[in-house]
């Protein structure tokens, strides 16, 4: 790669980062092209000829945010042999993000999934993707959990990773409303609390 093409790809990865903030702060419907043209410095025609249409550009910032973000949050979880203490440090790691601009923004994805998904049928199965993607590192490392005596042989990882999931979208919900932050923080407190007492009661 010459320098021209490298000062291309990083101007391209530095307006995709833009343009995936603005669509986090501000949500689909209410971002513009407008906006995207302002925020990233890009002109509407090359936006088009990109990505085809707004609806473009947006499915291709899922996928930055699901490497960049989603990756590096979900990480903890990512070892074959993670259990219930990974799970732990996944929802733990929230209550310092709370206390941080994106963190007061909730999540791309589970913003998205309230916003859109019902009204975008691509969309709705790229959000799908993401939350399936995430419910299966929860899995896993509940059926570890189990296997390892860790939570109670009777404990089903299927309803385990879906109550997880659904305590993150809460939680990312909760996080991007007016609630107090000690509001919040406390709900992550919950969350902790209930992995805990899964985990003093195994059978």
């Amino acid at each position: 790669m010459d320098r021209r093409e490298q000062g291309d790809s990083e101007n391209t990865g530095d307006r995709l980062q833009r343009a995936m903030e603005l669509f986090w702060r501000q949500g689909y419907y209410d971002t513009s092209v407008s906006d995207l043209v302002a925020e990233t410095g890009a002109n509407r025609y090359g936006l088009y000829g990109d990505y085809g249409s707004k609806q473009g550009l947006f499915r291709e910032i899922l996928r930055v945010y699901g490497r960049e973000v989603t990756a590096r949050m979900t990480a903890v979880m990512s070892a074959p042999d993670a259990s219930l203490a990974e799970i732990r440090a996944f929802f733990a790691q929230f209550l310092d993000i709370l206390e941080t601009p994106r963190g007061q923004m909730g999540c791309l994805v589970c913003n998205t999934a309230t916003e859109v998904s019902d009204q975008d049928a691509d969309i709705a199965a790229d959000i799908a993707d993401h939350l399936a993607s995430q419910r299966g590192l929860f899995r896993a490392a509940l059926a570890n959990a189990r296997d390892k005596g860790e939570i109670a042989a009777s404990a089903d990882p299927e309803i385990l990773a879906d109550h997880c999931v659904g305590s993150l979208m809460g939680l990312m919900g909760y996080a991007r409303s007016p609630a107090p932050r000690e509001a919040v923080r406390n709900h992550v407190k919950g969350i902790l609390g209930f992995l805990d007492a899964i985990a003093r009661n195994p059978e």
